[in-house]
């Protein structure tokens, strides 16, 4: 991928994101529960996992610790995977054609995303949450059952994500 925050595919304008599963000590994932929600139905499904756009000139790498110490206030830690796929979904006609993300969403169709695990070394009161994107967070298997609370435009690229992932927390172990 080139140096840009967008990259253009055969159907659509996405921009280039980074997602993070942040892994502690006792295997427990950080959930991370949505400050702001785009609309009232999106209500039931408030959690997910940290993630952020990728700057121009930024590597996927140093978008995920950036993001990851900007959204949770998390320092101690270390990149233990990065995918090698790029994962894509699109946003939904309605959250495109509000008014409320009419900027924020111009020109494009989704989000493309690397995604990395990252193991906590640090404490639970490093994290620095409520922050500018949650209001709160919590450790989690790393399961099939976290897809329920995910917005529905996203469930499918984490059911795949999960499936993938779990493989490769479970090599990390050996």
């Amino acid at each position: 991928m080139d140096n840009s925050q967008y990259i253009n595919l055969e159907n659509g304008k996405y921009r280039k994101n980074v997602g993070i599963i942040v892994i502690n000590k006792n295997k427990k994932v950080l959930f991370c529960e949505r400050k702001f929600l785009k609309s009232a139905n999106e209500s039931e499904y408030k959690w997910q996992f940290p993630q952020g756009g990728i700057d121009i000139n930024e590597l996927p790498n140093q978008t995920a610790l950036r993001e990851l110490y900007e959204e949770t206030g998390i320092k101690n830690c270390k990149i233990i995977y990065e995918d090698d796929k790029w994962r894509k979904y699109d946003y939904p006609k309605e959250l495109i054609n509000s008014n409320l993300n009419k900027r924020k969403y111009k020109d494009t169709k989704g989000q493309i995303q690397k995604w990395f695990i990252i193991e906590f070394i640090g404490q639970d009161n490093e994290i620095s949450i409520p922050s500018e994107e949650f209001v709160s967070y919590k450790w989690i298997d790393f399961d099939e059952n976290l897809v329920k609370d995910i917005v529905p435009f996203k469930q499918e690229l984490y059911k795949n994500l999960i499936n993938d992932m779990k493989k490769i927390l479970n090599n990390l172990e050996k």
